[in-house]
Parts: C-alpha cells; structure tokens; sequence
C-alpha cells in the first residue's frame, strides 16, 4: 500500500507528527514557535490549493498503521524519526518541518511538472497508422474504390489490424455510401415531383 491512495490532486502533503495534546499542538500556555509556524504554512498550502492532511501519533495512531513506510520507520528509528513529510506519496523529509521557502520550492516544482505533462498530452498522437489505415478502408468503401480497398485491408492486415475492426471500418463506409446514394435519389425523384419512395431508382415508382 503506497503512502497515498489520492487520484486527480494536483498536490498533496501529509503530516505525520509526533504525539500532540491537539490536532495542531498549538495550545496550552507553552505553545512551540515551530508548531505555530507550521500552522500557518498549513493554513498558506491550503490557500495555493493544495490538500494537506496532519495526523500526530497520539490522536491518530490509526493513521499510521495504513502506511507501512511510515510505521516501519517508527518501529527502526522511534518516535525521534517524527515528523515526517509526505508529499505526493513519496517521503520528503523526516525529523523537521519544511520552511515556508521549501514549501513555495516544491509548489513550483510540481507546477512545473504539471506543465509538462500537459505539454506531452497535448503532442501524444491521436491518430496512429493502424486508425489511419481503417479511415482510408472506410474512404475507399464510401468512395466505391476497389483497388484502395484492397491495398488498405492488406496494409491493415499487416500492421496486426483485427478483422472485427476492418469489418466495422467496411460498414461505416458502407454506410456513408449508402446514406449518399438515398439522398441522390431523393433529389432525383424530388426534380421529378415524384414523392420519395424510400431509395427506389428516379422515376420507378416502386414500393
């Protein structure tokens, strides 16, 4: 089981602390400047729109139990080795809070990752050879072109095209062809003033 189990964040931090009288350790009348300072630099993650979960060991031991990186290394190293840092479902940092600097760094670095990606999604090729070579079988069909219909199923055969897709590429051009051809005979039958008759040849009065 990995550190986080979040799917579609842009970013998460996870928080595992030490046991703390609160959830945030920011009570009592002796309050630790670093637990106020991490307080706030929670309150500023969530404003810039990232998810932050805090679990400290004494409110939330459960929480531990479901990360098995986070409980092996309680069980080798103590609770000396609290907190622990998560970000994304890998372990950044243990032992310390990360500064407000460290944490508007790994906001940037992700956001730069996150613009990457989208520039690699945005030049993955929608149409590859084999989606090429079903088009040009549809083409030929609609178009009446034998010659092209062999050369593409033959092209498609080669490239591992199962016969079920170039069935249904035969169909769809089929389809178009024939969807065409009841239109002309429509407008054929239509200069005529004869009725539409449902595909009959111009003129034959069929059906």
């Amino acid at each position: 089981m990995g550190l986080t189990n979040q799917k579609n964040r842009i970013m998460n931090i996870q928080l595992f602390e030490p046991a703390m009288c609160c959830s945030t350790g920011v009570c009592g009348p002796d309050v630790d400047d670093e637990l106020v300072q991490i307080s706030s630099d929670v309150d500023w993650l969530k404003s810039q729109g990232v998810e932050v979960n805090r679990y400290n060991l004494s409110q939330e031991p459960e929480a531990f139990k479901r990360f098995p990186e986070i409980l092996e290394k309680l069980q080798t190293e103590g609770t000396g080795v609290l907190p622990i840092i998560v970000v994304d479902g890998n372990i950044l940092m243990q032992k310390r809070y990360p500064n407000r600097e460290e944490l508007q760094t790994i906001i940037s670095e992700q956001k730069e990752r996150n613009s990457m990606n989208g520039v690699k999604e945005s030049n993955q090729q929608l149409i590859t050879q084999p989606v090429a070579t079903l088009i040009a079988i549809g083409t030929a069909m609609s178009s009446n072109n034998e010659d092209a219909l062999m050369q593409h199923v033959e092209a498609a055969k080669n490239a591992g095209v199962k016969m079920e897709d170039i069935s249904r590429a035969m169909q769809i051009g089929q389809g178009v062809k024939d969807q065409s051809s009841r239109k002309l005979v429509e407008k054929a039958n239509e200069l005529l003033g004869i009725p539409a008759q449902n595909g009959c040849a111009p003129g034959s009065g069929c059906c």
